[in-house]
């Protein structure tokens, strides 16, 4: 990522999908100022206006991720009493619905809370979760680009190859076509109805993974917990 003062380049940082950074940016004279973050793989270029008043002027917080999300679904809040508890909405669109079946919204299923106290959806006993509103392989990912982050924990498996979370697009006779699928077992990556690679998971264990589609560059990264797992290529006539 290109870090630009007034389209000045002050320094270069390496980022990772999933991780927030935090960096100190000194300003020596008062003034208005446009502080750019580019990141060419991903297509992106984020302009910000700053007025500085002072010299020890405390800068706003930016998260360009936000920015450019179209989903986002935060578990933050939920809670089993809640009116609206059988729908999760996206917060970039409240039109836009994920919809849970079969909870009993109890200890056993439901809005959670972990010894963090960080609220959670914790789905076991035939439950389920869809979201239909997007479809992200559907769309133009090999030009436009594309990146699915999710944050999850596996406990309690008693069948390893039963899909426990499925972001695919499929074949008109219902074979995979294109995406990901994650069992107890594995992260299991799928390209033109071919299986990519395979990661193997963990069960206990909070995971971040992210899966990127870098257009400029022909590549497919996929990060496990913000470390790179696995890198591979594709060409322009893949769909």
């Amino acid at each position: 990522m290109e870090v630009r003062l007034n389209d000045k380049l002050i320094t270069t940082e390496s980022v990772v999908s999933g991780v927030l950074d935090e960096y100190t940016l000194s300003i020596d004279s008062e003034g208005q100022y446009t502080l750019s973050f580019i990141i060419d793989a991903l297509n992106i270029n984020e302009v910000y206006t700053i007025n500085v008043d002072r010299y020890n002027g405390t800068l706003p917080v930016i998260q360009t991720d936000d920015v450019t999300l179209m989903t986002y679904l935060s578990p933050k809040g939920r809670t089993n009493n809640a009116i609206d508890k059988n729908t999760w909405s996206n917060v970039k669109n409240s039109d836009q619905k994920a919809i849970l079946s079969n909870f009993y919204y109890r200890d056993i299923n439901g809005w959670l809370k972990d010894d963090n106290d960080v609220d959670y959806l914790k789905l076991s006993q035939g439950a389920s979760l869809v979201y239909n509103a997007q479809s992200p392989f559907n769309g133009n990912p090999d030009v436009d680009g594309l990146t699915i982050e999710l944050d999850f924990k596996l406990s309690g498996v008693y069948d390893y190859n039963e899909p426990f979370i499925e972001c695919i697009t499929r074949y008109n006779d219902g074979a995979i076509k294109t995406g990901f699928i994650v069992d107890g077992n594995a992260f299991t990556y799928y390209l033109d109805g071919k299986e990519v690679f395979s990661l193997h998971m963990v069960t206990e264990e909070r995971i971040r993974i992210s899966q990127v589609i870098s257009p400029s560059q022909l590549l497919g990264l996929t990060y496990l917990n913000g470390i790179v797992s696995k890198i591979f290529t594709y060409e322009k006539s893949d769909n």
